[in-house]
């Protein structure tokens, strides 16, 4: 089925409203929902023929349910697919459905659906959770478009929207080449962000509360299939910890920053990803940052001259559940290069 340059064009222009519904602009107000027609006072003509967007998982936020709003107001029929509660939380109405069988039994559930309800194009976030993973595959055998939000690329002040896939499955160019063809095309960006990057308070709420329903209703149904490697209440444990050290950790890395820096010394920065990042379990030869450390760390050893330092910058989300500081002076010193190998947990001013 070819993709509808409007449909395309409309979903890109209702992403707006993501960063309009999770970060407060700088401005501080928020602004009303987008709609079809506001968005620089465009009408973007919208041919909404035969065509039928399902949603499957989305953000804990209203996001997805104002995206489906705006599509319904051009005249394009929405459905929703939950898989549990907190995904039924941010939907508010309109035509829904929710599996609660096996994950083995989910793929003939979709096509069904998608048979039934003659879905042309499905919404998610995210290509690799385990639903996802599957209603990618299910979508192309079916001809259905599929268009994946994420995570920005680049960040903060961005996210993610591609048609087919991201990260590893993204359809971007793999070549400098192929890039610089691809930014001619395009308009400028503006120089200063439009919305600040930083989550506010109602987005905190929102995943607190999205994550914890989830885990106790993985709890009463063992069907359930989450995404996250650890239930919310391990991982609230070890924020919590991480709370209350934060001011100790700060500190500790102030220390070691102004050192290297005053040092003059070179040194390379390595910056690392979360645990369970898909960007890393899914589409990188390493199953966790353990794994990642130990290959750049040999590596530094073995290769980088003698005068140079490594610096180690933890995720600014990590949960804390892992001694990552620990870990990394273990692997330096088994390596003999303990003098040269520095950690961080701030480092953004």
């Amino acid at each position: 089925m070819p993709v509808n340059d409007n449909l395309h064009h409309l979903v890109v222009t209702a992403m707006l409203a993501f960063r309009d519904l999770c970060f407060c602009p700088q401005g501080g107000n928020r602004p009303a929902l987008l709609t079809p027609q506001s968005r620089n006072g465009k009408n973007m003509q919208v041919k909404p023929a035969n065509r039928h967007v399902l949603f499957l998982q989305g953000p804990g936020t209203l996001f997805f349910y104002r995206l489906a709003q705006t599509l319904e107001n051009a005249g394009i029929a929405t459905s929703k697919i939950h898989f549990s509660p907190g995904d039924r939380l941010f939907w508010r109405s309109g035509r829904q459905a929710w599996f609660t069988g096996p994950l083995s039994q989910w793929p003939e559930y979709l096509k069904a659906w998608i048979e039934e309800t003659r879905v042309s194009d499905i919404v998610l976030f995210s290509d690799s959770r385990p639903y996802h993973k599957q209603a990618v595959s299910i979508a192309r055998a079916c001809g259905v478009n599929v268009f994946v939000f994420e995570n920005g690329y680049l960040r903060p002040h961005w996210i993610t929207l591609q048609l087919g896939g991201v990260n590893g499955s993204s359809p971007f160019p793999r070549t400098r080449k192929g890039v610089e063809e691809l930014a001619q095309k395009l308009a400028g960006v503006a120089e200063q962000p439009e919305y600040s990057g930083h989550f506010t308070p109602a987005r905190h709420l929102g995943d607190m509360v999205f994550h914890t329903i989830n885990y106790f209703y993985g709890l009463t149904n063992r069907n359930f299939v989450s995404h996250r490697p650890v239930t919310a209440m391990r991982e609230a444990a070890g924020w919590w910890k991480k709370f209350w050290t934060w001011p100790f950790r700060r500190a500790r890395s102030t220390r070691v920053l102004q050192g290297l820096l005053a040092s003059r010394q070179p040194f390379f920065l390595f910056s690392l990803q979360l645990d369970n990042d898909y960007q890393l379990v899914e589409h990188s030869p390493f199953d966790n940052i353990h794994q990642a450390c130990e290959h750049v760390i040999a590596s530094f050893a073995n290769y980088a001259p003698p005068d140079c330092q490594l610096l180690i910058k933890n995720h600014p989300l990590d949960n804390n559940l892992v001694n990552r500081e620990r870990d990394v002076a273990e692997i330096a010193r088994r390596h003999a290069i303990s003098d040269r190998v520095h950690y961080i947990e701030t480092g953004n001013n």
